[in-house]
Parts: C-alpha cells; structure tokens; sequence
C-alpha cells in the first residue's frame, strides 16, 4: 500500500550479525523501518491512507511505549550481566 518492501530493506541492510533473512523476519526491526518509512513519506508530503495512518500513530505511540520500557529495564539487566561476568 505504501511501497514498502520489509525483505529488500532487510538485503539493504549491511551488518555483521544474523544476517538479512533474520532480519526480514524480525517483527521489531521491519515495523520500525516501516516507521521511519511512513515518516519519510509523511516529511515529502505524501498522502496516505486513512487505515495506514491510524496505524502509524498506534505503532509510535507502541515504539515509545517499548522504548521507555527498554531504558527502564537497562539498569537491571546491566546489573546482571555484571554479576555473571
């Protein structure tokens, strides 16, 4: 719908690590590339459906949510990985 494409981002990404495959079936990586790429659309003032907005807004208020949840949990899980080293 908004020309999208989740496996050639995930070819375009160039990393050591578990390779593209992985990453086109990473919910988290390819929701956030869809993200940026709806931002991207959205700063050239295209226009987008009115379904695919309501899902952006939905989809970075569930980023925030998850991020803030990430930086509250990075003290814990640092404390942790310091005591098994």
């Amino acid at each position: 719908m908004v020309g999208f494409d989740v496996t050639a981002c995930a070819r375009h990404k160039k990393s050591c690590g578990p390779g593209c495959d992985w990453l086109a079936r990473d919910k988290r990586y390819y929701t956030l590339m869809l993200l940026k790429h709806l931002d991207a659309l959205m700063d050239q003032k295209k226009s987008l459906p009115v379904d695919v907005l309501a899902w952006h807004e939905k989809a970075k208020d569930a980023a925030r949510e998850y991020a803030a949840m990430e930086e509250r949990m990075y003290p814990i899980l640092k404390r942790k990985s310091i005591k098994h080293t």
